[in-house]
């Protein structure tokens, strides 16, 4: 009942935030101090081998749209974007995609459907992340949408390393500090 109710604050905070008209100051996903990393992270052989017109990326928590996900749109995958209020559908994006209102934490996508799924800033400052056993649901729910060889790419300074880290079915697992990015590949 507790997490219900704290997803629950979160979505109607969601909703005032999103719709404020200081929206475009809050979008943590907009700022630019990754875009050095994208640049060369983009030219790497995992992200070339699966970014085609027939990938599919998942952003989770999307809220306007990972950068990210925007620069890789130009290949044209399919993307579908993900978050849990319900003014998320009016919300404009900075690619074109797919837009599911749904918890994070148990989407209705089919299991491994995604070449690459992405989150940012979902779990920063997040209470509903506080919890090991909501981070262990989030960490499940990634795996689960990934196709074997898909990988993540998590740019969340709150998830706790240890809940990708040791997991049996991630290989390649790096985090990288201080950017605070969590990459790994599904087996």
């Amino acid at each position: 009942m507790k997490d219900s109710t704290t997803f629950n604050q979160i979505v109607n905070s969601y909703e005032q935030l999103w719709r404020s008209n200081h929206a475009h100051e809050l979008d943590l996903g907009g700022k630019s101090y990754l875009d050095q990393l994208y640049a060369s992270i983009l030219k790497s052989d995992d992200f070339f081998k699966i970014m085609n017109n027939n990938s599919c990326i998942i952003d989770l928590g999307a809220g306007m749209g990972s950068k990210i996900v925007r620069e890789l749109s130009a290949c044209s995958p399919q993307i579908i974007a993900v978050d849990c209020f319900p003014s998320f559908v009016d919300l404009p994006l900075r690619y074109n995609a797919k837009k599911i209102i749904s918890n994070i934490l148990e989407t209705d996508l089919p299991d491994n459907c995604a070449d690459l799924v992405v989150s940012a800033y979902v779990a920063t400052h997040n209470p509903y992340f506080v919890s090991d056993e909501n981070q262990k649901k989030y960490a499940d729910e990634i795996i689960r949408l990934l196709k074997p060889g898909g990988i993540f790419w998590g740019e969340e300074k709150d998830l706790n390393q240890h809940i990708f880290k040791y997991n049996k079915l991630i290989e390649e697992y790096t985090y990288l500090y201080p950017f605070y990015v969590h990459f790994f590949k599904k087996i």
